[in-house]
């Protein structure tokens, strides 16, 4: 339709099997082609489809059907000679298909200039994103969408969440998945994650646990791995396995209040969600080097283990003291060994800095949190800009949201508490505000009644 599709050299149709059989690409570097695509996501919005997965899209290609019957040829000459081919195959076809579907295979701008496919390829997979995201936007403009996708160019943190593509269930993809989601971060893509547990391959219990524990401090974060491959539900293994994910998964979800705030400071151009070390500390040579753990946000420091039957791991947290969140115990900072059974996360929260929680719960659904609870250790000040709104809509351009500013301080006479009085017009729940705040003194613990208009109080 509208001449959407890319096309060969010679004008015919470029035609290709992927996973549905022969296979047409739309041409997305044509804004016409990104409208009509965005035209589908009418009819799946009606029928109440409220997420989309932009999948196979650097576009992913098995073969052509030119190049299947040239193939043919080649072998049917190879056997006549006495030469097994069937090894053969898949490595002539993963190095003949690069070569020849970048010449044969061509997009026309707006322009209606034709590009060689080569020469734009990188940025097929960001405008298919795009022409979804905005067709999403179209048809539903009061809700933000949920889009994801595999292939990216750098800018599709305007249009899509980004995750790592298809990984195996092996302990060296999870180390690697730690790695990769720094280097994305550094491309200014903050709401990333992977395919917990591995795709392709038999996930063991230990490895899911792991991968989950690692999970619970990525932006994005879920379960997925492929068909013909051993289940991965977390009831899927045994009940110790089961109750260890299960964990892992409540941690997650007490994280939301200071993971939706952080969020939002990346959408703001603050800066991303996670930060390798050598960003926060790049004075500091050690951390180039400790590319195994990374922050989350100014406060948690998350350290995830990766090898198989550990007990524990090497950490190393820079810059003076830091509080252990599994111990609640305040540590110096510098090289340390970590004990981590199968039940431990080793994570850490910077000195000066607050972390708000709440209770786990088995679902989100948008809107203000329920009780909150603020952990630090505090030598001098801390601060943290609470940030809700209504969780799915573009209300908070309106001012719909609330910001409030709670500063802890300490001082000669004892811990000052300050909750700032609400910035914006989103009404919040009513609830309590629970401290839990170390100092060189010990662990001082306060409850106040939340309010718009704000507080303090001096603990001693």
């Amino acid at each position: 339709k509208n001449d959407s599709f890319c096309k060969r050299g010679d004008g015919r149709l470029f035609r290709a099997a992927v996973w549905p059989g022969e296979s047409g690409f739309p041409d997305f570097l044509n804004a016409a082609t990104r409208s009509w695509w965005g035209e589908y996501y009418s009819r799946l919005l009606r029928i109440g489809i409220a997420g989309f997965w932009n999948d196979m899209n650097e576009p992913a290609i098995f073969y052509t059907p030119e190049s299947l019957r040239e193939l043919r040829l080649m072998f049917a000459e190879l056997e006549d000679r006495g030469i097994e081919t069937e090894f053969l195959f898949g490595r002539i076809m993963s190095k003949k298909k690069y070569y020849d579907y970048g010449t044969d295979f061509t997009q026309r701008d707006d322009t209606g200039t034709v590009h060689q496919h080569r020469k734009v390829r990188n940025i097929y997979g960001f405008n298919m994103a795009r022409a979804s995201y905005e067709g999403i936007r179209r048809y539903d403009p009061g809700r933000r969408p949920f889009n994801i996708t595999r292939s990216s160019y750098p800018g599709i943190q305007r249009y899509a969440i980004l995750w790592t593509g298809d990984n195996d269930s092996q302990w060296e993809h999870l180390l690697s998945e730690i790695r990769l989601v720094q280097s994305i971060s550094m491309a200014g893509v903050s709401f990333t994650g992977c395919d917990v547990g591995g795709f392709g391959g038999d996930c063991s219990g230990e490895l899911l646990v792991r991968w989950t524990q690692l999970g619970v401090f990525l932006p994005f974060f879920r379960n997925h791995s492929a068909i013909g491959t051993r289940r991965q539900e977390p009831w899927a293994f045994d009940e110790e396995i089961e109750g260890l994910v299960k964990k892992a998964i409540e941690l997650r979800y007490s994280l939301l209040p200071y993971l939706y705030t952080i969020h939002k400071q990346s959408v703001d151009g603050e800066t991303t969600m996670i930060r390798p070390l050598s960003i926060v500390w790049p004075q500091d040579r050690e951390t180039y080097y400790a590319d195994d753990q990374f922050m989350l946000g100014s406060a948690i420091m998350a350290a995830p283990v990766y090898q198989r039957n550990s007990e524990g791991r090497h950490v190393y947290l820079p810059e003076g003291e830091w509080l252990d969140l599994n111990s609640k115990s305040v540590i110096d900072g510098g090289h340390i060994w970590v004990n981590a059974p199968l039940d431990t996360i080793p994570h850490f929260q910077r000195r000066d800095t607050l972390l708000p929680t709440t209770a786990s719960t088995q679902y989100t659904d948008g809107g203000s949190w329920g009780d909150l609870h603020f952990t630090g250790f505090v030598e001098e000040r801390a601060e943290f800009d609470l940030y809700e709104d209504d969780g799915f809509s573009y209300a908070y351009k309106n001012g719909e949201y609330s910001i409030k500013k709670l500063v802890v301080t300490n001082t000669h006479d004892g811990i000052k508490i300050e909750v700032r009085p609400q910035r914006g017009t989103f009404k919040c729940n009513e609830r309590v505000l629970s401290f839990e705040i170390y100092n060189e003194s010990g662990l001082h613990e306060a409850r106040i009644s939340d309010s718009a208009s704000g507080c303090e109080i001096l603990v001693e």
